[in-house]
């Protein structure tokens, strides 16, 4: 097939675009950037098709042609070390999430799962949990994206229900409720009775109890901020993302989850736009066409990206 007439949701072109994105932010290991190495040179069609977009990226201004440029290629025997991280210092991220996770929800899937104590997790598209239990505490570690939890109660004799991340830890109370691992912070939103969510970087220790309805966000940094849960609730499990006054650039990362396609917003000033709205995850163009009419942008669909900007 001619690359010149490979459309959006050709496999070459969204792989092609994912590369972009990961190189483009740079911080690769040796074996992410041995793995893409091979990828650029398994087929004619993958360069060609990863050159197009690259132009296209620096003709809107996103991308830096030294970073993106695949590098010169190194003996064969080389690039084997690297593949099989000999020379890496480890493995990339994607092996070790899969290697800590004891579930994990693949992109675009809600996964409903029954934990081993019988409390129910429902995680959102592209999320993980590992699940651990022992005479002290149940344990879910949060590893990345959502999950609602309903948990079964403490007073049947359970140890206590603890969600972890980087930035908090949220005990149920006898409870439902969700946590959400952003990229610089950690929401929780509880739904029934009560969860007390401590601020693990915090100095003094700083904890809150919160009831039905309310929220509260631990950024990295160690602040803990309570307000009340914003509108959509638990809808995401039905694939229905709700937004309330939320910047366009977390909009986009949020949506992004539910699509292989990388979604992208250009400029800072139309990052930082914010916006209010209701959308269908399950149809991600529909969605970002939703939320490009309600921030007043223009929404594009090049080979393989999702893209709103000014």
């Amino acid at each position: 097939m001619s690359v010149a007439r490979r459309g959006a949701d050709d496999p070459v072109a969204v792989e092609a675009s994912r590369w972009l994105v990961r190189r483009g932010r740079g911080g690769l290991s040796a074996a992410e950037e041995s793995a893409f190495d091979n990828w650029y040179a398994a087929h004619p069609d993958h360069a060609t098709t990863y050159r197009r977009l690259e132009r296209l990226w620096q003709q809107l201004g996103q991308v830096d042609r030294n970073r993106l440029a695949p590098r010169r290629r190194k003996s064969a025997v080389l690039a084997l070390l690297l593949a099989g991280g000999l020379l890496a210092g480890g493995l990339g991220p994607t092996a070790v999430l899969h290697l800590r996770a004891d579930h994990i929800a693949a992109t675009g899937e809600i996964l409903t799962l029954t934990l081993a104590d019988g409390s129910t997790a429902i995680l959102d598209s592209d999320s993980a949990i590992a699940y651990r239990e022992d005479s002290g505490r149940r344990e879910v570690r949060l590893l990345r994206g959502r999950a609602l939890f309903e948990v079964r109660s403490s007073a049947n004799g359970l140890p206590p229900f603890v969600v972890l991340t980087d930035a908090a830890s949220a005990t149920a109370l006898g409870t439902r409720f969700e946590v959400e691992r952003a990229e610089d912070a950690t929401r929780v939103a509880v739904y029934e009775s009560r969860v007390e969510v401590r601020c693990l970087p915090c100095d003094p220790a700083t904890s809150r109890i919160l009831g039905a309805g309310e929220s509260a966000t631990v950024a990295d940094a160690g602040t803990l901020a309570a307000a009340q849960a914003g509108p959509g609730g638990e809808s995401w499990t039905r694939g229905m993302l709700g937004f309330d006054d939320v910047s366009v650039a977390e909009a986009a990362e949020r949506l992004g989850r539910y699509t292989h396609k990388p979604v992208l917003v250009l400029g800072d000033a139309a990052r930082q736009r914010r916006l209010s709205a209701v959308v269908d995850a399950r149809n991600p163009e529909a969605a970002a066409a939703a939320l490009a009419a309600g921030s007043g942008l223009r929404l594009s669909l090049p080979p393989g990206l999702i893209l709103l900007r000014e």
